[in-house]
């Protein structure tokens, strides 16, 4: 797994000027937006999707068909995909972490338990982006993924787009009504800490649910 991880290393080297852009755009934004936070978002977001797009560098030039004949197996080369996403992800947190607070103290803001609950809201990302993008790319290849994960996207949005209209749904089964409003005044009361840490876990169990499915999706392809 070691030589993988080198190889993807020095992939991502190649990338050094966004690299670099992303570092100097992340510095801008610490001292110009009111919200510092927004920078550990934005770090992690490039960082994550970065691991998982190292996949797509691999199907150039027929090189899965040169890295199976390497001594790794298939189950090796997805573990270290999700590592590398992990490792990237994991490193642009604890970086950008450093200088957002670093901008909080600079600029005396106070840092208390709603700060703390936003700094780790943002595990979720490094989680399910690459649990996302690494079965999707097994599946469709690096072409044919982007249709998919553009098709993914606007589900999304168009989903939060009809939640953020409807102030107030009202679902009858008989009985029983669905108000949902009255289940967001219920999200609401409760502490953001709790909230960030249902959301990281539930993140964490989709990222080994992706992983058992990409192990089952990279057994089935022919190289």
């Amino acid at each position: 797994m070691k030589g993988l991880l080198v190889k993807d290393l020095r992939i991502a080297a190649e990338q050094k000027t966004l690299l670099a852009l992303m570092l100097f755009c992340a510095l801008i934004c610490l001292f110009t937006m009111r919200d510092p936070t927004f920078v550990i978002g934005y770090m992690c977001l490039i960082c994550a999707t970065l691991g998982s797009t190292t996949c797509a560098y691999d199907e150039m030039n027929k090189g899965m068909s040169f890295i199976m004949t390497l001594p790794y197996s298939r189950k090796v080369y997805v573990f270290e995909k999700y590592l590398f996403s992990l490792m990237m992800g994991l490193g642009a947190w604890v970086l950008s972490t450093i200088l957002a607070t670093a901008c909080m103290f600079i600029l005396k803001k106070p840092i208390g338990a709603e700060y703390f609950s936003t700094v780790f809201m943002f595990l979720s990302p490094i989680f399910l982006i690459p649990g996302v993008m690494i079965p999707i790319i097994l599946k469709f290849g690096h072409a044919r993924s982007r249709i998919a994960l553009f098709i993914i996207v606007g589900i999304v949005l168009a989903l939060g787009g009809i939640l953020s209209l409807v102030g107030s749904v009202n679902i009858g089964m008989g009985n029983y009504f669905f108000d949902a409003g009255e289940v967001y005044g219920m999200i609401r009361v409760i502490p953001a800490g709790y909230i960030a840490a249902i959301i990281t876990v539930i993140t964490i169990i989709f990222f080994v649910a992706s992983m058992l499915l990409s192990l089952a999706l990279i057994k089935k392809k022919e190289y």
